[in-house]
């Protein structure tokens, strides 16, 4: 499950990218710079952890080209790691990067990554109860809970952002 606020404030900086400061300050022609999708595991409507409804563009298993995929944070237990249920998610992730596509996550969204391999001896943030849940059962992950945003390679790689509003500086870079 994931924040209302994460999902829509990454998705709405994104598709305005090309579009916003065209429109309301230069008068320049508005090209979209992205094209913005929410994905899941199934295109079925869920609910975000407030109440809001979400209905996904694609399954997870349907990407066959992205640039960026962007993890959310999501609703999870500071103090037990991801349960099986997630494997199918988390191979698609390798998938995704295998293919080019730089993966990033914003808050919680970092388990995911870490679960998968992804961030194994890079430098990544997170929200900062998560830090004992990391040093447990993801000691190869170099956990930097200071940052807001931390990068495995300045041009392509992993890219982790820290707590609940950090998705808003992971959405400038």
């Amino acid at each position: 499950m994931t924040s209302a606020s994460g999902l829509f404030g990454l998705y709405d900086i994104l598709c305005s990218v090309g579009v916003g400061w065209e429109a309301f300050v230069t008068g320049e022609p508005q090209v979209p710079r992205f094209s913005v999708q929410i994905i899941s595991e199934t295109v079925d409507t869920f609910r975000c952890a407030s109440g809001v409804l979400v209905t996904p563009d694609a399954r997870l298993d349907e990407v066959s080209k992205t640039d960026i995929l962007i993890v959310p944070g999501m609703t999870a237990s500071a103090s037990q790691p991801l349960g099986k249920e997630n494997t199918g998610i988390i191979a698609c992730f390798h998938d995704i990067q295998d293919r080019g596509a730089r993966v990033v996550s914003a808050c919680t969204g970092a388990l995911y990554l870490a679960e998968a391999g992804l961030l194994d001896d890079v430098e990544a943030t997170t929200h900062w109860a998560y830090g004992d849940l990391f040093r447990t059962h993801y000691p190869r992950v170099r956990l930097r809970l200071e940052k807001n945003l931390c990068f495995a390679q300045p041009s392509n790689g992993v890219v982790t952002s820290g707590g609940a509003s950090a998705w808003q500086e992971l959405g400038c870079f």
